[in-house]
């Protein structure tokens, strides 16, 4: 699964380049720091954004975006009665000012939203990599056995009608990452009930053709796979905003959201189960007609028309109704954790390319070595699912051994994405990320030795294991880098171009299929050791150079805010004269050993102010 593995798109970071409204002039800009605009910005709240067409454009740093809305709304200061207003409208879950307020709807009403959410995303939202179940009942009932010759038929696909399953797989992978993209716009611009509805439609329609394939004067397999993994993305990430319906528990509703559709792909292992007599694949279809027709009802008569707001209820504090649960996976809260913990020494990389353009961003070495990575990671991680029975049998040199394995692993593909998630949290909460992402590497790499390990039945079980386990690690280390390294405000385009090229790779698969049978004689190993020593290379190259520039940063910066408040141990500096010389000569040292530029301690202490030349020389180095 390669979507947004988002488990809190809250934090109570605040953070000047991305959370300036119109009608407020930018924090660089303000001069004076008031009690109440201290007090404001510890309880905004950071948001990730998913949507590619929100915020900055392109060639637009957050920065300049930040002046222009400025500008629209003239010059004034943060007063007090701007205050309120513009914290409700910083954290607001997109771009939209009219989310809908928690405290509105009976809480018996958004328990029932949760909960119906978390069921019809655990029905729909990823039931498409579930493929390794669902392709043995496929080929049991005939699908492109035309494309076989009368010697080839039997029990196990042969080539043209392997290939065409795995083509299949393949498409709805690449679907299923590309229309990421989109989804976030459509649910900007409609809102979740119409992005919902549209998903429901998909689901409907896709499965529809999928059943009636076999009568259908086209091919109705592939289009129908195809418009059910589409339709996955416009209900799951439509139900991200139903975090805020409990602010204070928005960790554990997002974790929920998140594990159904890591267990979504326990579906197909369902069908398998009850496949027999009567319960054919067409008929099975039929009845999933009842889970988009669950949707559509629930949206219309239960789901909110609007987002919810991540505002608290009034009298109560927004910090803490809007903080996350402590046992639930923050993509945030390692940043502005306030039991002592330094955001930038967790990381070592936060806030990297926080202030560079979207443009900027994807041509820097940050995103060119873990987009190429993704790439080759993604791959193989998909190649596998979609050819694991092959392969097994080969490795195993029997088809028995390798069916008992890939029933194992059609158990374990789900369950493997509920119980990481915890502990995925607990390392990226705790861990650097060049540390992280030398862990991925490696055990990618040692997941890869162990796929071309032959004829050893326990070692398989091993490696599907790992491989199960490894696969959430490795999406939500994705995600958790992108914003930690690129920031809030360009986060939808620069991952969602991530997701996008990756998926796009996936159409590899097909020449790796071809590679495989042809050249190899079905021989899986070859194949194998070439993605692993191609994914090892680029992830190798991701992790120097990630040491490097976090051990650079480190050197150079030893102040980063704590809380989201701008107070770090340089603001503590005496007083008068004093302190603001001090402050000066700090300035023009740690400006030159950053090759100008300047950390997030500046860009909040009073009466810094971040002009054009500042900027200039900042981003003529980071390109």
């Amino acid at each position: 699964m390669s979507l947004n593995r988002a488990i809190s798109l809250g934090s109570e970071e605040f953070h000047p380049s991305s959370f300036r409204h119109t009608g407020i002039p930018s924090q660089a800009d303000r001069r004076h720091s008031t009690a109440s605009a201290a007090s404001q910005k510890s309880s905004v709240m950071g948001q990730l954004n998913f949507n590619p067409a929100a915020g900055p454009s392109w060639d637009q740093s957050p920065n300049d975006y930040d002046v222009e809305e400025s500008e629209v709304g003239g010059e004034e200061s943060l007063s007090e009665e701007h205050s309120e207003s513009y914290a409700a409208s910083s954290i607001a879950w997109s771009t939209q000012s009219d989310g809908l307020g928690a405290f509105n709807v009976p809480q018996w009403k958004r328990l029932a939203q949760v909960f119906v959410a978390v069921i019809y995303c655990f029905l729909s939202a990823g039931i498409v990599f579930g493929f390794a179940a669902l392709k043995p009942l496929l080929i049991r009932e005939g699908a492109y056995r035309e494309r076989c010759k009368k010697d080839e038929i039997g029990e196990t696909a042969c080539y043209e009608q392997d290939l065409r399953l795995n083509f299949m797989f393949t498409l709805a992978v690449v679907a299923t990452n590309v229309c990421a993209l989109p989804v976030g716009t459509i649910l900007d611009m409609c809102g979740p009930r119409i992005t919902s509805i549209i998903g429901s439609f998909l689901l409907a329609l896709g499965s529809t053709v999928f059943a009636l394939s076999p009568h259908l004067p086209f091919d109705g397999y592939i289009p129908g796979y195809f418009l059910i993994a589409i339709g996955g993305p416009f209900v799951f990430i439509s139900s991200f905003q139903l975090s805020n319906a409990f602010p204070k528990h928005s960790g554990l509703i997002l974790s929920m959201i998140t594990g159904a559709f890591d267990a979504s792909s326990a579906l197909f292992l369902l069908f398998r189960i009850v496949y027999g007599s009567w319960l054919t694949i067409q008929n099975l279809f039929i009845l999933y007609l009842i889970v988009p027709a669950l949707i559509l009802v629930s949206q219309i008569f239960l789901m909110p028309t609007t987002s919810y707001k991540s505002l608290g209820e009034p009298g109560r504090d927004a910090q803490e109704d809007s903080a996350p649960t402590n046992a639930n996976r923050n993509i945030n809260e390692s940043w502005t954790n306030q039991d002592n913990k330094d955001p930038f020494k967790t990381s070592g990389v936060w806030g990297a390319m926080h202030m560079a353009s979207a443009l900027q961003q994807i041509r820097s070495p940050w995103f060119i070595l873990m987009t190429a990575f993704t790439i080759f990671q993604m791959l193989r991680i998909n190649y596998f699912i979609a050819t694991i029975y092959q392969q097994y049998s080969h490795l195993l040199s029997s088809d028995t051994l390798a069916s008992q394995l890939n029933h194992a692993f059609d158990i374990l593909l789900p369950l493997g994405g509920v119980i990481a998630m915890p502990f995925v949290g607990l390392i990226l909460d705790n861990t650097s990320t060049p540390a992280v992402l030398f862990s991925l590497v490696l055990v990618a790499t040692i997941i890869g030795i162990l796929n071309t390990i032959p004829a050893n039945l326990p070692i398989a079980y091993i490696h599907i294991t790992f491989f199960s386990l490894y696969r959430p690690f490795f999406y939500t280390v994705i995600s958790d880098y992108a914003a930690k390294v690129f920031g809030f405000q360009t986060f939808g385009k620069v991952y969602g171009l991530i997701i996008c090229l990756a998926g796009a790779g996936n159409f590899l698969e097909t020449p790796l299929d071809i590679l495989t049978f042809k050249l190899f004689a079905q021989n899986p190993i070859p194949v194998n050791i070439l993605l692993t020593i191609v994914a090892f290379v680029a992830g190798s190259l991701l992790v120097l150079f990630v040491w490097w520039r976090a051990r650079e940063r480190m050197s150079m910066i030893d102040v980063v805010v704590e809380t989201g408040r701008g107070v770090g141990r340089r603001a503590s500096i005496g007083s008068g004269g004093s302190r603001r010389k001090a402050m000066r000569t700090r300035r023009r040292r740690r400006f030159s050993w950053h090759a100008g530029e300047p950390c997030e301690t500046d860009r909040l202490l009073p009466h810094r102010r971040l002009d054009a030349s500042d900027e200039g020389i900042m981003y003529d180095t980071i390109r």
